[in-house]
């Protein structure tokens, strides 16, 4: 993953989500602001690369809305939507094993739908 400075799109994503995010994973750069990420963020955001990989990228980015607003529905907070979203339950149970991604299978995120 190639790691690219980038205040003003991370600004953007958080007005977008209300979130208060560093970092986001877009295709094969990772972009961060104001700091680098640690190994565990890092490790976050190459999970939800491989999940960009395996749904070819804009498979992933509908799919991840999908949820999202299935969450919306379900939860009524953005806050619970994006924490109960499949792809964010894979990369955030996995993030502290930084071998996860030598030994994860492709789509591994379906087994995170209706976890919660």
């Amino acid at each position: 993953m190639i790691l690219v400075r980038c205040g003003w799109l991370i600004k953007l994503a958080r007005k977008l989500s209300g979130r208060k995010t560093n970092y986001m994973a877009v295709a094969e750069w990772l972009l961060y602001w104001p700091s680098k990420p640690d190994a565990v963020k890092r490790n976050h955001e190459e999970i939800h690369n491989r999940q960009q990989r395996w749904l070819l990228y804009v498979g992933m980015w509908g799919l991840y809305r999908f949820f999202y607003f299935c969450g919306l529905i379900i939860y009524r907070s953005r806050e619970k939507a994006y924490l109960n979203n499949p792809f964010e339950l894979e990369a955030r149970t996995n993030e502290g094993n930084l071998n996860y991604l030598k030994t994860r299978r492709p789509y591994a995120w379906v087994r995170y739908i209706c976890k919660n």
